[in-house]
């Protein structure tokens, strides 16, 4: 019997539960699997993984590994998921397709590539992080005063 292991962690919110909802409706057996804390694959029954978007920390790179090394069949490659996680990649991949997309400019967050692209611009600017979604580290500068604290919120959570 197959067995869809969903993963879940501090930043997948809505999607795990939407994916035990669909298992549930369609009688698909699962289990759910939390990154958030340790994860024995020995102690899973699943043969297939359908984890969420989430930052790859390297037990998460383990984890998929070690899940492929069992015959775990992952329903989104860890290819796949380290270029969808992270916007500048995402960005990358989706430009070299010749897929248009909202004109971009990849900088570092640091205080002298923001003022140096604020001054280039000379226009109100939204600043993102690579990682996380639903708005989260999503910020608009108006004016050039406003730099230093975006770096310095953004260098806060260290990534």
């Amino acid at each position: 019997m197959n067995v869809i292991g969903i993963g879940k962690n501090e930043w997948a919110r809505g999607v795990p539960e939407e994916l035990v909802r669909a298992c549930e409706e369609l009688k698909i057996a699962y289990q759910v699997l939390d990154f958030s804390s340790d994860l024995d694959l020995e102690l899973t029954d699943i043969t297939h993984f359908a984890p969420c978007l989430f930052i790859l920390k390297p037990q998460v790179v383990e984890i998929y590994r070690d899940a492929q090394a069992r015959g775990i069949i992952p329903l989104n490659p860890i290819s796949a998921i380290a270029i969808a996680d992270d916007k500048a990649k995402t960005y990358l991949a989706l430009a070299s397709a010749n897929i248009p997309q909202v004109p971009t400019e990849l900088i570092d967050l640091h205080v002298d590539s923001v003022l140096g692209y604020f001054r280039r611009n000379n226009a109100p600017s939204v600043f993102k992080m690579r990682h996380g979604g639903q708005g989260r580290w999503v910020r608009l500068i108006r004016e050039e005063s406003q730099v230093p604290a975006l770096c310095e919120e953004f260098a806060q959570e260290g990534l």
